[in-house]
C-alpha cells in the first residue's frame, strides 16, 4: 500500500509545536515495525535534511 504524507511542516528550521508535533508522528510511523511493508512517499515544499528518513521504503517529493 502507498501511504502519502506531507511533511513539509515537520522540515522547518524552527520547530515549535506544530511542527515539532508533526515530525515525531512522522518520524514514529516510519520506525514502526510493519512501515517497511509499505511504501511511503513524503511529500515536502523544501530538500529535506541529508540522511532524514531514508529508506528503501520511503520516497522523496519535493515541490519546485
Amino acid at each position: 500500500m502507498w501511504i502519502g504524507v506531507d511533511v513539509s511542516r515537520a522540515l522547518r528550521a524552527r520547530r515549535t509545536g506544530t511542527e515539532r508535533y508533526a515530525y515525531e508522528i512522522v518520524d514514529h510511523l516510519l520506525r514502526l515495525p510493519a512501515a517497511p511493508a509499505h511504501r511511503w512517499r513524503l511529500y515536502s515544499d523544501a530538500a529535506p535534511p541529508p540522511g532524514l528518513w531514508r529508506a528503501p521504503h520511503v520516497e522523496w517529493c519535493v515541490a519546485p
